[in-house]
């Protein structure tokens, strides 16, 4: 067989696993590509709608810190409607027998203003840095969705690549089975040859079934991520080249990623935010100093002792020092400074987490990139040691065993190439979110590149 009729049937037999794969009755029918899975994972995803309201929820934090440092005011009323009868000593008067229905009104009002309460001036700093942890979550949440997004598209590319692959197999060796049962039948071949050829056509099938349950696999797990089931999706061809990674040292990748990695600036903001708590806890020792003011009117219109009004108006300063309170302030201090070292040990393993992510994605995707052109040689290399043998069975110096293995090689190596580009496609994306840089283009790019 030649190049031109093997990759003549190699495209054949790939738009056909593909229709295959997909389902599509539909001729007009059109495959969904990364950026449509994306949008609809932004949509659906449980996960990003859940850190969507954290944050919506966390920019009420500052109102409400805010809220504590402005005026209170509140109003007071009250109406009673008394009976009274007395039948005895009153107020030192004796022999008094007396009776009486009135009622009885009160309002008023009552302002207070915070003066000096340092924890309610730490509390709203703390609400600032508490929106931005919340920010960082939610941009968290965004790129993990989108490499996770990624990550099952590609996902399902390998599990339709592995499939065409071992589809293509069953056909080759289906062929390699119809000479093999003619030239058996014709005397030519031994019966244990034709054995060999049935066994590798039964391997090939049970590879078959195993590669469809992953493909099944892998379009759920794309329908779990995004909240829809994709029929087809657009694929990336052998012929589109790769982008070269923006920085081709490991050092400035960490740079980057110590100023701008997502956790390791979340985590920054945590330990902030326990320290915070920390000073929170020691300015209880503080004095607190308020501005009180209050307005009583009392009306009673009746009572055996008379009828009277009051008015009651009142403003002055309020001065509260604690003095002792059974070591509850000493344990509270102590407690926050706990977790405030807690957190900051967090700080640093999230420093060590973001290194190492950072600098494994950079290997990752230098050996896949390295793997994808190694791969791509050993296509043209299979591809003609299947020729060289399909020749030599045809002269009777190969066997049908070495050339339904050269067959088998030449699919695995193609398979192989595929998969080290989609791998080299999503560390690039990892590796843009260690280093903080991972941006709705990357995702475009990508995108771009698919037919």
């Amino acid at each position: 067989m030649g190049v031109m009729r093997l990759r003549h049937t190699m495209r054949r037999t790939c738009v056909l696993g593909a229709l295959l794969l997909c389902g599509v009755s539909n001729a007009q029918s059109q495959a969904a590509d990364l950026v449509t899975v994306y949008v609809n994972a932004i949509e659906n995803n449980a996960a990003y709608r859940s850190a969507v309201m954290q944050y919506n929820a966390a920019l009420e934090a500052r109102p409400a810190a805010r809220g504590k440092l402005l005026p209170q005011l509140g109003v007071q009323a009250d109406y009673d409607w008394i009976r009274q009868e007395v039948d005895g000593t009153y107020y030192g008067f004796p022999a008094i027998n007396s009776s009486d229905n009135f009622e009885r009104y009160l309002y008023g009002a009552a302002l207070s203003q915070t003066i000096f309460r340092m924890d309610q001036f730490i509390d709203l700093k703390k609400a600032d840095s508490q929106i931005g942890q919340a920010r960082l979550a939610l941009a968290t949440a965004k790129d993990e969705l989108q490499v996770g997004v990624a990550k099952a598209y590609f996902a399902l590319l390998g599990a339709q690549e592995t499939l065409i692959s071992v589809r293509a197999e069953k056909e080759a060796v289906g062929r390699q089975l119809d000479q093999m049962q003619g030239r058996f039948d014709s005397g030519m071949v031994a019966d244990a040859d034709l054995k060999a050829a049935q066994s590798r056509q039964d391997l090939v099938l049970a590879q078959e079934i195993s590669a469809e349950n992953e493909v099944e696999i892998a379009r759920t797990q794309i329908e779990l991520v995004s909240g829809r089931l994709f029929a087809d999706v657009e694929t990336l061809p052998a012929d589109v080249p790769l982008p070269a990674l923006e920085y081709d040292r490991v050092e400035n990748w960490i740079d980057r990623a110590m100023q701008h990695n997502l956790p390791l600036l979340e985590q920054t903001l945590v330990a902030h935010i326990a320290g915070l708590e920390y000073d929170k806890a020691r300015s209880k020792r503080l004095p607190q100093i308020d501005l009180l003011g209050t307005y009583a009117f009392f009306d009673q219109d009746g009572s055996i002792s008379g009828a009277r009004e009051d008015l009651d108006e009142r403003i002055g300063v309020s001065v509260t020092l604690p003095i002792y309170s059974g070591g509850q302030i000493s344990t509270g201090i102590r407690y926050a400074d706990k977790l405030w070292k807690s957190e900051q040990a967090l700080l640093e393993n999230a420093r060590a987490q973001a290194l190492q992510s950072t600098r494994s994605g950079f290997l990752n995707a230098r050996s896949a990139l390295a793997r994808s052109h190694a791969l791509e040689n050993a296509v043209q290399s299979a591809i003609a040691a299947e020729e060289a043998a399909q020749v030599g069975f045809d002269v009777g110096t190969r066997t049908q065993a070495e050339l339904l293995n050269a067959v088998r090689e030449r699919y695995a190596a193609q398979r192989d190439f595929a998969l080290a580009r989609y791998a080299y496609l999503l560390s690039t994306l990892e590796l843009k979110q260690a280093a903080g840089k991972l941006t709705a283009a990357d995702l475009d790019e990508i995108n771009s590149m698919l037919r």
